[in-house]
């Protein structure tokens, strides 16, 4: 065989999931986790049409155990806009005007310092020229396959062939 393209697997059922603890590693029960993302066409439930209506995002909260579970579907890279200065000042630099593909998260615990982040998918080829300049190697994460039947899909109670993506989300606590 030749070279083929892998796969479109843009809305692709995913499960993001992790811990969320402290420096020391210990987990953090009630953390809030934020999450947003674009949906599978690139825009933000603000840029469609009924912009009051909600669209992949959503709050979550950690168990007694620090962990989180979030079932979205793989993020997509998607174009900022490049009218007005940001669009001259891409054009003036000869860069794209593309983000990768990425979820963002402001996580949250009493107690703690919040962070505000996003984590990237490891294939996608705009990692290193994002149009923001938001990527660090520590965001970015493998979106592993898996089909029904197999242990990740009992575990998150998946029917259909889906994606898993793990991070873990570290706070400092407040001094």
């Amino acid at each position: 065989g030749g070279n083929t393209a892998p796969p479109d697997t843009k809305g692709t059922p995913t499960v993001v999931f992790g811990r969320v603890v402290d420096t020391a590693g210990k987990p953090i029960a009630n953390a809030t986790l934020d999450v947003w993302q674009a949906n599978s066409s690139g825009l933000y439930d603000q840029q469609l049409p009924d912009p009051s209506k909600i669209h992949m995002r959503g709050i979550f909260t950690t168990g007694s155990d620090g962990q989180f579970v979030v079932r979205t579907t793989r993020p997509v890279a998607y174009q900022i806009p490049t009218d007005g200065p940001v669009g001259r000042m891409l054009q003036a630099t000869k860069r794209h005007s593309w983000r990768p593909a990425h979820t963002h998260f402001v996580v949250a615990a009493p107690g703690h310092e919040g962070v505000t982040t996003h984590i990237f998918d490891s294939t996608d080829p705009y990692l290193k020229s994002d149009a923001v300049f938001g990527v660090k190697e520590s965001l970015i994460v493998e979106f592993q396959p898996h089909q029904p039947g197999d242990a990740a899909a009992q575990r998150f109670g998946m029917t259909t062939p889906f994606l898993t993506a793990e991070f873990d989300f570290v706070l400092k606590p407040v001094n």
